[in-house]
């Protein structure tokens, strides 16, 4: 089990993100609306990984990762970025995030996408950047045979 941040400013958006992960993935889950309120709870929580949100008002998901990464306590922090306005490829290469999720996404593409960056942690193979095809490949697999209980119906968020 692990601790997840999960940073949107949409209230609907980010309750319905931590409940999927808590009921589906038995993750912890700790919210923040912007990422200023992230960085409060990287602060208070011990945080195993970041889901988060990229347009935001106080602090966006893009400032949020290059704090993250500027700091030596939270620059490994696996980080998977959602959005449904910015594609994952107008993501600078050099920001760090492990992986990009376009809204709208199905919910168990979230839970491979959370277990993929998760796994990759635990087993000392995180890089800086994920190569799009490759990461795509690898949540592919992981979606085709979950090792999760799905209590729900596949749906999109």
């Amino acid at each position: 089990m692990a601790t997840i941040l999960v940073v949107d400013d949409d209230s609907v958006i980010r309750e319905l993100l931590a409940a999927v992960l808590e009921e589906e993935s038995d993750h912890s889950v700790i919210v923040a609306a912007n990422g200023q309120e992230a960085l409060d709870r990287l602060i208070e929580h011990d945080i195993d990984a970041i889901v988060c949100d990229v347009n935001m008002p106080v602090m966006d998901g893009i400032e949020l990762v290059r704090t993250v990464r500027a700091n030596p306590d939270t620059e490994v922090l696996p980080v998977l970025m959602i959005s449904a306005a910015v594609p994952a490829s107008a993501l600078e290469p050099t920001l760090g995030v492990d992986l990009m999720l376009e809204k709208p996404f199905e919910i168990n593409a979230l839970l491979a996408c959370v277990a993929f960056i998760l796994d990759r942690v635990r087993a000392s193979t995180r890089t800086v950047q994920v190569i799009r095809r490759r990461a795509a490949e690898s949540v592919g697999r992981l979606v085709a045979t979950p090792t999760h209980r799905s209590a729900l119906k596949p749906t999109s968020l």
